[in-house]
Protein backbone atom coordinates (compact mmCIF):
# COMPACT_ATOMS: atom_id res chain seq x y z
CA UNK A 1 0.00 0.00 0.00
CA UNK A 2 1.35 3.38 -0.73
CA UNK A 3 0.76 5.99 1.93
CA UNK A 4 0.48 9.73 1.11
CA UNK A 5 2.79 12.29 1.90
CA UNK A 6 1.37 12.87 5.28
CA UNK A 7 0.87 9.43 6.48
CA UNK A 8 4.57 8.56 5.56
CA UNK A 9 6.39 11.26 7.49
CA UNK A 10 4.12 10.25 10.11
CA UNK A 11 5.23 6.91 9.73
CA UNK A 12 8.84 8.10 9.14
CA UNK A 13 8.44 10.07 12.56
CA UNK A 14 7.62 6.81 14.58
CA UNK A 15 9.85 4.67 13.04
CA UNK A 16 12.75 7.39 14.00
CA UNK A 17 11.42 7.49 17.39
CA UNK A 18 12.23 3.50 17.73
CA UNK A 19 14.62 3.03 16.19
CA UNK A 20 17.39 3.27 18.75
CA UNK A 21 15.15 1.21 21.69
CA UNK A 22 16.30 -2.32 21.93
CA UNK A 23 14.31 -4.12 20.22
CA UNK A 24 14.32 -2.72 17.26
CA UNK A 25 17.94 -1.15 17.11
CA UNK A 26 19.12 -3.90 14.76
CA UNK A 27 15.71 -5.15 13.21
CA UNK A 28 14.85 -2.49 10.58
CA UNK A 29 11.93 -4.66 9.38
CA UNK A 30 9.98 -5.24 12.58
CA UNK A 31 10.90 -0.95 13.18
CA UNK A 32 9.37 -0.62 9.59
CA UNK A 33 6.50 -3.67 10.67
CA UNK A 34 5.65 -1.78 13.59
CA UNK A 35 5.58 1.88 12.43
CA UNK A 36 3.15 1.46 9.66
CA UNK A 37 0.82 -0.61 12.00
CA UNK A 38 0.40 2.04 14.38
CA UNK A 39 -0.11 5.18 11.97
CA UNK A 40 -2.73 2.92 10.38
CA UNK A 41 -4.03 2.34 13.71
CA UNK A 42 -4.32 6.07 14.01
CA UNK A 43 -5.65 6.70 10.76
CA UNK A 44 -8.17 4.66 11.56
CA UNK A 45 -8.86 5.67 15.44
CA UNK A 46 -9.40 9.36 14.37
CA UNK A 47 -11.93 8.08 12.19
CA UNK A 48 -13.99 6.31 15.13
CA UNK A 49 -17.27 7.76 15.67
CA UNK A 50 -18.69 7.95 19.56
CA UNK A 51 -22.72 8.66 19.15
CA UNK A 52 -23.20 8.20 22.78
CA UNK A 53 -21.09 10.94 23.33
CA UNK A 54 -23.71 14.38 22.29
CA UNK A 55 -21.97 17.47 23.25
CA UNK A 56 -19.84 18.32 19.85
CA UNK A 57 -23.20 17.83 18.48
CA UNK A 58 -25.24 20.21 20.86
CA UNK A 59 -22.47 22.91 20.67
CA UNK A 60 -20.79 24.58 17.90
CA UNK A 61 -16.80 23.82 18.19
CA UNK A 62 -14.12 25.72 16.85
CA UNK A 63 -10.56 24.58 16.26
CA UNK A 64 -9.59 28.67 15.31
CA UNK A 65 -6.88 29.07 17.87
CA UNK A 66 -5.03 26.79 16.68
CA UNK A 67 -2.83 24.20 18.79
CA UNK A 68 -0.29 26.37 19.97
CA UNK A 69 -2.27 29.09 21.12
CA UNK A 70 -2.10 29.49 24.80
CA UNK A 71 -5.56 31.36 25.38
CA UNK A 72 -8.13 33.04 24.02
CA UNK A 73 -9.16 36.56 24.59
CA UNK A 74 -13.17 37.19 23.70
CA UNK A 75 -16.24 39.94 24.54
CA UNK A 76 -18.87 39.05 25.87
CA UNK A 77 -21.30 41.44 24.63
CA UNK A 78 -24.26 43.30 23.40
CA UNK A 79 -24.52 45.57 20.45
CA UNK A 80 -25.44 48.81 21.18
CA UNK A 81 -26.87 51.78 19.05
CA UNK A 82 -29.68 52.16 15.87
CA UNK A 83 -29.33 52.90 12.72
CA UNK A 84 -31.12 55.51 11.06
CA UNK A 85 -32.08 57.74 8.16
CA UNK A 86 -29.58 59.59 5.89
CA UNK A 87 -30.16 62.10 3.74
CA UNK A 88 -27.81 63.11 0.65
CA UNK A 89 -24.12 63.86 1.67
CA UNK A 90 -24.90 63.53 5.29
CA UNK A 91 -21.83 63.07 7.94
CA UNK A 92 -23.35 62.10 11.15
CA UNK A 93 -23.92 58.25 10.70
CA UNK A 94 -24.63 57.03 14.19
CA UNK A 95 -21.82 54.99 15.60
CA UNK A 96 -23.09 51.35 16.21
CA UNK A 97 -20.80 49.97 19.81
CA UNK A 98 -20.38 47.03 21.66
CA UNK A 99 -20.51 46.84 25.14
CA UNK A 100 -19.52 43.88 27.13
CA UNK A 101 -16.88 42.38 29.41
CA UNK A 102 -13.62 40.81 28.47
CA UNK A 103 -12.70 37.45 29.65
CA UNK A 104 -9.76 35.25 28.21
CA UNK A 105 -9.87 31.23 27.35
CA UNK A 106 -6.86 29.43 29.08
CA UNK A 107 -5.69 26.24 26.94
CA UNK A 108 -4.99 23.04 28.63
CA UNK A 109 -4.14 19.38 27.56
CA UNK A 110 -5.57 16.14 28.84
CA UNK A 111 -3.93 13.18 28.30
CA UNK A 112 -3.53 9.17 28.55
CA UNK A 113 -1.94 6.52 26.69
CA UNK A 114 -1.80 3.07 25.08
CA UNK A 115 0.73 0.73 24.50
CA UNK A 116 1.97 -2.88 22.81
CA UNK A 117 4.30 -4.96 23.95
CA UNK A 118 7.57 -6.33 22.04
CA UNK A 119 5.62 -9.80 21.64
CA UNK A 120 2.37 -8.42 20.86
CA UNK A 121 4.27 -6.66 17.73
CA UNK A 122 6.21 -9.80 16.78
CA UNK A 123 3.24 -12.12 17.15
CA UNK A 124 1.30 -9.77 14.59
CA UNK A 125 4.29 -9.75 12.38
CA UNK A 126 4.48 -13.48 12.12
CA UNK A 127 0.84 -14.38 11.96
CA UNK A 128 0.66 -11.08 9.20
CA UNK A 129 -2.04 -9.44 10.87
CA UNK A 130 -2.46 -6.44 12.10
CA UNK A 131 -1.85 -5.29 15.57
CA UNK A 132 -5.25 -4.76 17.71
CA UNK A 133 -6.56 -1.24 17.60
CA UNK A 134 -8.81 -1.79 20.61
CA UNK A 135 -6.03 0.01 22.96
CA UNK A 136 -5.95 2.74 20.47
CA UNK A 137 -9.59 3.08 20.12
CA UNK A 138 -10.04 2.57 24.05
CA UNK A 139 -7.62 6.04 24.39
CA UNK A 140 -9.73 7.90 21.57
CA UNK A 141 -13.02 6.45 23.90
CA UNK A 142 -11.62 7.63 27.23
CA UNK A 143 -10.81 11.44 25.82
CA UNK A 144 -14.12 11.29 24.59
CA UNK A 145 -15.42 10.86 27.48
CA UNK A 146 -13.19 13.72 29.09
CA UNK A 147 -14.69 16.67 26.51
CA UNK A 148 -18.15 15.36 26.93
CA UNK A 149 -17.78 16.39 30.77
CA UNK A 150 -15.41 19.09 30.23
CA UNK A 151 -17.96 20.65 27.53
CA UNK A 152 -20.92 20.19 29.37
CA UNK A 153 -19.55 21.11 33.09
CA UNK A 154 -16.20 22.38 32.68
CA UNK A 155 -12.58 21.42 34.54
CA UNK A 156 -12.68 24.25 37.45
CA UNK A 157 -9.24 23.26 38.43
CA UNK A 158 -8.01 24.79 35.34
CA UNK A 159 -10.45 27.64 34.97
CA UNK A 160 -12.60 26.25 31.88
CA UNK A 161 -16.45 26.51 31.97
CA UNK A 162 -18.39 24.27 30.10
CA UNK A 163 -22.11 24.50 29.29
CA UNK A 164 -24.71 22.92 31.01
CA UNK A 165 -23.82 24.50 34.82
CA UNK A 166 -22.68 28.09 32.64
CA UNK A 167 -23.70 30.87 35.50
CA UNK A 168 -24.41 33.26 32.39
CA UNK A 169 -27.60 31.65 31.29
CA UNK A 170 -31.00 32.89 33.01
CA UNK A 171 -33.22 31.07 34.88
CA UNK A 172 -37.06 31.44 34.19
CA UNK A 173 -39.07 30.45 37.45
CA UNK A 174 -41.61 27.89 36.48
CA UNK A 175 -45.28 27.39 38.15
CA UNK A 176 -45.90 24.95 40.46
CA UNK A 177 -48.49 22.25 39.57
CA UNK A 178 -52.52 22.52 40.24
CA UNK A 179 -51.97 21.25 43.39
CA UNK A 180 -49.38 23.98 44.22
CA UNK A 181 -46.97 21.52 45.26
CA UNK A 182 -43.94 21.25 42.66
CA UNK A 183 -43.04 21.88 39.26
CA UNK A 184 -42.88 17.76 37.98
CA UNK A 185 -44.16 17.78 34.37
CA UNK A 186 -45.16 14.24 35.27
CA UNK A 187 -47.59 15.71 37.82
CA UNK A 188 -48.80 18.81 35.55
CA UNK A 189 -51.36 18.56 32.65
CA UNK A 190 -50.12 18.33 29.00
CA UNK A 191 -50.96 21.36 28.54
CA UNK A 192 -49.42 22.87 31.57
CA UNK A 193 -46.25 20.98 30.17
CA UNK A 194 -46.70 22.93 26.69
CA UNK A 195 -46.96 26.05 28.85
CA UNK A 196 -43.96 25.60 30.40
CA UNK A 197 -41.74 24.55 27.66
CA UNK A 198 -43.12 27.48 25.71
CA UNK A 199 -42.49 29.84 28.69
CA UNK A 200 -38.70 28.46 28.61
CA UNK A 201 -38.21 28.87 24.63
CA UNK A 202 -40.07 32.42 24.96
CA UNK A 203 -37.89 33.70 27.48
CA UNK A 204 -34.73 35.05 25.29
CA UNK A 205 -36.93 36.32 22.72
CA UNK A 206 -38.56 38.30 25.53
CA UNK A 207 -35.77 39.55 27.37
CA UNK A 208 -33.73 40.77 24.23
CA UNK A 209 -37.11 42.53 22.93
CA UNK A 210 -36.91 39.98 19.90
CA UNK A 211 -33.52 39.69 19.20
CA UNK A 212 -33.14 36.47 20.02
CA UNK A 213 -34.80 33.23 19.41
CA UNK A 214 -33.70 30.00 20.70
CA UNK A 215 -33.25 26.96 17.95
CA UNK A 216 -32.38 24.56 20.73
CA UNK A 217 -34.33 22.71 23.91
CA UNK A 218 -32.08 20.08 25.69
CA UNK A 219 -33.89 17.66 27.66
CA UNK A 220 -33.36 15.51 30.52
CA UNK A 221 -34.01 11.90 28.90
CA UNK A 222 -36.85 11.15 31.75
CA UNK A 223 -38.51 14.64 30.87
CA UNK A 224 -37.85 13.70 27.00
CA UNK A 225 -39.23 10.36 27.57
CA UNK A 226 -42.55 11.12 28.88
CA UNK A 227 -42.69 14.18 26.16
CA UNK A 228 -42.85 11.57 23.43
CA UNK A 229 -44.43 8.92 25.45
CA UNK A 230 -47.56 11.15 26.33
CA UNK A 231 -50.46 12.40 24.15
CA UNK A 232 -51.06 16.11 24.33
CA UNK A 233 -54.86 15.72 25.41
CA UNK A 234 -57.12 12.59 26.27
CA UNK A 235 -58.30 12.39 22.61
CA UNK A 236 -55.19 12.98 20.34
CA UNK A 237 -52.89 10.10 19.08
CA UNK A 238 -50.79 13.26 19.09
CA UNK A 239 -47.69 13.46 21.38
CA UNK A 240 -46.85 17.12 23.54
CA UNK A 241 -43.20 16.46 21.57
CA UNK A 242 -44.99 15.99 18.23
CA UNK A 243 -47.02 19.30 19.27
CA UNK A 244 -44.17 21.01 20.27
CA UNK A 245 -42.08 19.95 17.12
CA UNK A 246 -44.79 20.97 15.18
CA UNK A 247 -45.21 24.64 16.90
CA UNK A 248 -41.96 25.45 16.55
CA UNK A 249 -40.52 24.74 13.79
CA UNK A 250 -37.11 26.20 13.75
CA UNK A 251 -36.45 24.33 17.26
CA UNK A 252 -34.39 20.80 17.61
CA UNK A 253 -35.34 18.75 20.49
CA UNK A 254 -33.17 16.73 22.09
CA UNK A 255 -32.02 15.37 25.17
CA UNK A 256 -28.82 14.18 27.39
CA UNK A 257 -28.69 12.38 30.80
CA UNK A 258 -26.41 14.66 32.28
CA UNK A 259 -29.60 16.98 32.87
CA UNK A 260 -31.43 14.28 33.99
CA UNK A 261 -31.36 15.04 38.53
CA UNK A 262 -28.57 18.05 37.72
CA UNK A 263 -25.64 17.20 39.30
CA UNK A 264 -27.59 15.24 42.51
CA UNK A 265 -29.33 19.02 43.30
CA UNK A 266 -33.03 17.18 43.48
CA UNK A 267 -34.58 18.56 40.12
CA UNK A 268 -33.87 17.94 36.14
CA UNK A 269 -32.96 21.09 34.13
CA UNK A 270 -34.32 22.01 30.35
CA UNK A 271 -32.09 24.26 28.85
CA UNK A 272 -33.18 26.64 25.30
CA UNK A 273 -30.70 28.27 23.48
CA UNK A 274 -29.55 29.07 19.69
CA UNK A 275 -26.89 27.09 18.59
CA UNK A 276 -25.01 29.09 16.97
CA UNK A 277 -21.03 29.95 16.66
CA UNK A 278 -21.61 33.69 17.03
CA UNK A 279 -23.64 33.12 20.00
CA UNK A 280 -21.30 30.47 21.52
CA UNK A 281 -18.75 27.62 20.82
CA UNK A 282 -16.48 25.39 22.71
CA UNK A 283 -12.88 25.92 21.64
CA UNK A 284 -11.17 22.09 21.31
CA UNK A 285 -7.64 23.42 19.02
CA UNK A 286 -7.04 19.68 19.48
CA UNK A 287 -9.44 16.75 19.44
CA UNK A 288 -7.22 13.78 19.42
CA UNK A 289 -3.54 13.37 18.80
CA UNK A 290 -1.22 10.82 19.47
CA UNK A 291 2.55 11.34 20.00
CA UNK A 292 5.99 8.95 18.48
CA UNK A 293 5.93 6.04 20.85
CA UNK A 294 8.48 5.66 23.47
CA UNK A 295 10.03 2.59 25.63
CA UNK A 296 9.11 2.45 29.10
CA UNK A 297 10.96 -0.68 30.00
CA UNK A 298 8.20 -3.18 29.11
CA UNK A 299 6.10 -1.80 26.36
CA UNK A 300 5.96 0.70 23.61
CA UNK A 301 3.95 3.52 25.13
CA UNK A 302 2.12 5.90 23.24
CA UNK A 303 1.07 8.77 24.97
CA UNK A 304 -2.06 10.68 23.74
CA UNK A 305 -3.83 14.05 24.23
CA UNK A 306 -6.11 16.66 23.44
CA UNK A 307 -6.23 20.44 23.72
CA UNK A 308 -9.38 22.04 25.65
CA UNK A 309 -9.77 25.92 25.96
CA UNK A 310 -13.70 26.12 27.49
CA UNK A 311 -16.69 28.24 26.50
CA UNK A 312 -17.19 31.20 24.46
CA UNK A 313 -20.03 32.67 25.51
CA UNK A 314 -20.91 35.53 23.47
CA UNK A 315 -24.45 36.10 23.81
CA UNK A 316 -25.90 34.74 26.76
CA UNK A 317 -29.16 36.41 26.20
CA UNK A 318 -29.93 33.95 23.39
CA UNK A 319 -30.26 31.31 26.15
CA UNK A 320 -32.21 30.23 29.45
CA UNK A 321 -32.60 27.41 31.33
CA UNK A 322 -35.30 25.89 33.96
CA UNK A 323 -35.41 23.60 36.74
CA UNK A 324 -38.06 20.84 36.99
CA UNK A 325 -38.75 19.24 40.14
CA UNK A 326 -38.28 15.17 40.59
Amino acid sequence: MTLDKKRQERVDAIQAAIKDTPHFREDAASSAFFARELENIESQTYKVEFPEFKMTQLLPVTAEAGPGAESHTYYMFEAVGIAQLIKNYATDFKRVDVKGKKYSLNFENFGDSYGYNFQEIENAKFAKRPLDSMKAEAAREVMEQTIEEIMAFGYPEASITGFFNNANISQVVLPNNSSNTDTNWLLKSPLNVIADVNAIIRAPYTVTKGRERVNMVVLPNRLYTHLWDTPKSADSDTSILEYLQKKHKDVQFTDHHFLDDFQGGGSDKVIAYSRMPRKLKFHIPVRFRSLEPHWNGAEYMVNAYSRLGGLQFVRPLSSAYAEVDL
